[in-house]
């Protein structure tokens, strides 16, 4: 990941499939916990096969794949001329910059200083938007459902036909779900089971007060 390869375009095209709604292999559900026994079900994007590294983990995955339709495919959201734009950059730069917010993610001594926002709430309106063929839902289990806790007034839109990478899959709808909330006028207000078996009813407002929440 630090020492790109010549194939960097391959690469970034089998990536960006494999985390997109279409792959048929993504199949995002629920986790019962973080541990070791659940993980396995992520997808081996998130949790590549033991002395794998990333590169081969998707080589080894395209391997089942046919090459041309996941072009086609993937070129409808991802045309070749942005991802080359993306594959000279990786390619200079390499990927330490993204890496560098895992280290920081999972290192308590860098991320101390955000223990200044403990027990805070996001007091403004929120919107999470995510395609329903994305596993970032899901990959830590809780993680969506707990904004309602952070955020005090909560709104949840899901996708179809996206993936990991929803506003590129689906730009249109994710501009208009944006328009929609900054407008405060909802099409409809809806209740959707999230994986955790909450109930997520969408806001659905004409003025800023009263909101609609759910229990």
């Amino acid at each position: 990941m630090t020492e790109p390869k010549e194939d960097m375009h391959e690469f970034l095209r089998g990536y960006s499939h494999f985390k997109s709604a279409d792959w048929a292999g993504n199949k995002p559900h629920p986790l019962k916990s973080f541990t070791a026994a659940e993980l396995v079900e992520l997808p081996t994007y998130y949790v590549m096969p033991l002395g794998s590294s990333m590169r081969e983990a998707v080589a080894a995955d395209m391997a089942a794949e046919n090459p041309n339709e996941v072009k086609i495919k993937s070129n409808r959201w991802l045309p070749d001329n942005d991802l080359a734009v993306h594959a000279s950059e990786f390619g200079r730069n390499t990927f330490q910059g993204g890496l560098n917010w895992y280290r920081i993610a999972t290192d308590p001594a860098n991320i101390k200083d955000l223990e200044l926002f403990a027990n805070k709430k996001i007091k403004v309106p929120s919107l999470y938007i995510a395609g329903k063929k994305g596993w970032g839902t899901f990959r830590e289990p809780g993680a969506a459902e707990n904004l309602k806790d952070i955020c005090r007034l909560m709104a949840y839109r899901f996708v179809a036909g996206a993936g990991h990478w929803v506003q590129q899959e689906r730009p249109q709808e994710v501009v208009r779900l944006i328009r929609e909330f900054l407008k405060n006028k909802w099409a409809e207000s809806e209740t959707v089971t999230n994986p955790s078996g909450l109930d997520l009813v969408h806001l659905c407002f004409e003025e800023f007060e009263p909101y609609t929440w759910y229990d």
